[in-house]
């Protein structure tokens, strides 16, 4: 899985969704008093089915542990909620050394460890965040007893990180933690050694955080409990109330203001639901501001080719894709890759086989990654039946004569993507359904058979795929998966487009690395490119958020993290349709399943930004049907073996300041 000098780390997602859980108590000295609140603080309302996720932030590996840490601990650099950029949050500053291996932070002295009490409601003040704090976070985070992805992407770029990952817990020395590229020379001052040149870098950072060792020594697997675990971020642990009901509290009065977001909210409470459906009917009773959606209600909003009432459409760092073999005939030619992939109307995709669940996608990397085009970039061919039988004829395969057999490939879940593909092939480059041997597998063996050292003559011709990015930046999109040097699973021979994909993976300069990796998409994706595979989609999930919450829950969500205290509350509103109950007018645009449920292929999506308003007169009766969406899943990791009908973040957050 490894390679250089450029390297694809298994998959990560930085920061993430969900829920909460205990809270802390015993102080020490120098408690303040929490910040001056309303008698009814302003709250943010949600529900999880998770409720006992970890607090640990180098053992969270769900995305509800995620996100608590991401809202209890600082990071060593954070994304902006509004724009994505990464931005100094614990580090003040930093600089690159000439070797492009050296990174230097300097520190903000003026944060400090807390410690909450949820019986006085006190915030105390241990001491100061330093630099030996990153340094005992970091060489922790590398060892096999971390969160997995975390873990190997850390030991993937940490100079002496993958040597204390790959030894047994037992037998790691404090002479083997010393190894590790991290040091404090005093107390703002941290230094990071990476493997190789790796501007990229700085995209990772906002997955570094700091622990206080000498509490976690002291209270051991008990370090997180309430009383003992202490944090840096705006919010605290509160406590558990009846029905095992999880409160947050924005409680740290010792936090600088310029690390605090604008928003109002005060408090964060998770109601504790037994499944998906029973959270969403809490949602349409309003006592819950923001939802995800059970299993019927998706396939109910697929089938019926809409967006659902209050949804923000979340762009996830996810592409699917069809991949070719470039070492098996007749994929070995370029022009057949390129008729192959402008056969493919992205957005009739998108509409068809998705059921309008996703972003059209001509070239590989999303816009949100720095360094990736525009979404439709000019330079890009996307969907031209003529390009596409121009080549092919080119090819010699004109009207698909003489086209040999080719075998399709594709994870269990991705029929629907065959089906329209299989289709959109015929129609417009005259390949009929018998040239392809199509073969429905378990995504394991799909991996094995498309693995780089897999047999030629075994390799799938054409396969699919997706890629969740582990950092936004190109270096991880296609330097990590279509660079020759990466074991592309596509079986692609280096060329050109190779030196500027390395070249861009060491420039120091972002706006240098910005030009060249615009070069290697169009060199990729533009009329005279290599098609090395043809992207279809961005991954996005819908999230219902009520009429009250407002901030910058998309760009937010888009990076995998939720920052609550950048989410504002009109908790007028809030509380008048909280006591009208799931009756109120202007609270929400309940939807109930058609009865029976609908059968057929999902229509397309309406494009428009209104969203529709469905009519439905009686409660569904009979059991809907389904619709399977094709798994998330990367290069890396197998989806589970049951499709999933819909991928949503697990009850998202938003949340703000008082």
């Amino acid at each position: 899985m490894k390679h250089s000098p450029m390297r694809r780390a298994a998959t990560v997602t930085v920061a993430a969704f969900a829920c909460l859980l205990l809270s802390a108590s015993v102080l020490a000295a120098a408690a303040q008093p929490l910040r001056a609140q309303e008698a009814q603080p302003v709250t943010f309302y949600r529900w999880t089915v998770v409720d006992a996720p970890s607090l640990d932030p180098h053992r969270a590996a769900d995305p509800t542990s995620a996100e608590i840490v991401e809202n209890l601990f600082l990071a060593l650099t954070d994304y902006d909620p509004q724009t994505g950029a990464v931005r100094p949050e614990l580090a003040r500053a930093w600089e690159i050394a000439e070797d492009g291996q050296t990174f230097t932070f300097t520190l903000r002295d003026d944060v400090f460890w807390v410690r909450y009490d949820p019986d006085s409601r006190l915030t105390a003040r241990v001491r100061a965040v330093t630099a030996q704090d990153f340094v005992d976070g970091i060489r922790r985070a590398c060892e096999p007893t971390s969160a997995p992805a975390t873990a190997a992407l850390l030991a993937s770029v940490i100079e002496g990180c993958a040597a204390v990952n790959q030894t047994a817990p037992e037998f790691i020395t404090l002479e083997a933690l010393a190894l590790v590229g991290v040091s404090a020379p005093d107390p703002v001052t941290l230094v990071i050694r990476t493997r190789e040149p790796a501007p990229w870098f700085l995209a990772m950072t906002p997955a570094l955080r700091p622990v206080l060792l000498d509490d976690i020594r002291r209270y051991g697997d008990g370090w997180t409990l309430p009383g003992n675990i202490v944090t840096n971020g705006p919010f605290v642990l509160s406590g558990n109330g009846p029905n095992r009901q999880m409160t947050l509290l924005r409680a740290n009065p010792h936090l600088p203001d310029d690390l605090e977001g604008p928003g109002n909210v005060a408090r964060v409470v998770f109601d504790v639901a037994p499944d998906a459906s029973a959270g969403y009917a809490l949602y349409l009773e309003h006592a819950v501001d923001v939802s995800r959606f059970s299993p019927e209600e998706a396939a109910a909003y697929l089938f019926a080719g809409v967006r659902p009432p209050e949804a923000l459409e979340i762009p996830e760092m996810r592409v699917g894709y069809f991949g070719f073999a470039h070492d098996r005939v007749p994929f070995n030619d370029v022009r057949v890759r390129r008729a192959f992939a402008a056969a493919l109307d992205r957005e009739a995709f998108v509409a068809q086989a998705l059921g309008g669940v996703g972003l059209p996608m001509t070239h590989f990397a999303p816009p949100e990654v720095f360094g990736a085009p525009v979404r439709d970039a000019d330079a890009n061919v996307g969907y031209d039946p003529d390009y596409a039988r121009e080549q092919l004829a080119a090819a010699g395969y004109g009207d698909c004569f003489g086209f040999p057999s080719v075998t399709l490939m594709a994870f269990d879940s991705a029929s629907a993507w065959v089906d329209f593909a299989l289709r959109a092939w015929e129609e417009v480059l005259g390949c009929e359904a018998q040239v392809f041997n199509v073969q429905l597998v378990r995504f394991p063996q799909l991996l094995e058979r498309t693995d780089a050292s897999a047999v030629p003559s075994r390799r799938p011709h054409i396969f699919t795929l997706l890629w969740l990015g582990e950092y936004p930046d190109e270096h991880n999109w296609v330097g990590g998966v279509l660079w020759c040097e990466a074991a592309p699973r596509t079986g692609r021979v280096c060329t050109d487009t190779d030196d500027l994909i390395a070249e861009a993976a060491v420039a120091p300069d972002a706006e240098a690395r910005r030009a060249l990796y615009a070069q290697v998409e169009a060199a990729f994706f533009g009329p005279d490119g290599e098609a090395p595979v043809a992207p279809l989609y961005q991954w996005v999930t819908w999230l219902s958020v009520k009429p009250w919450v407002s901030g910058p829950l998309a760009t937010d969500l888009a990076l995998g993290g939720l920052h609550w205290d950048w989410v504002e509350i009109d908790a007028a509103e809030q509380a008048r349709c909280r006591a009208e109950g799931a009756g109120a007018v202007g609270c929400t645009i309940p939807f109930l399943l058609p009865s029976p449920a609908p059968t057929g292929t999902p229509t397309r999506t309406p494009t428009s930004a209104a969203l529709p308003t469905l009519t439905v007169t009686a409660a569904p009766t009979t059991t809907p049907t389904v619709v399977s969406v094709p798994i998330s899943a990367t290069a890396t990791n197998a989806p589970t073996t049951t499709p999933t009908v819909f991928s949503v973040p697990a009850a998202p957050t938003v949340t703000a300041a008082p």
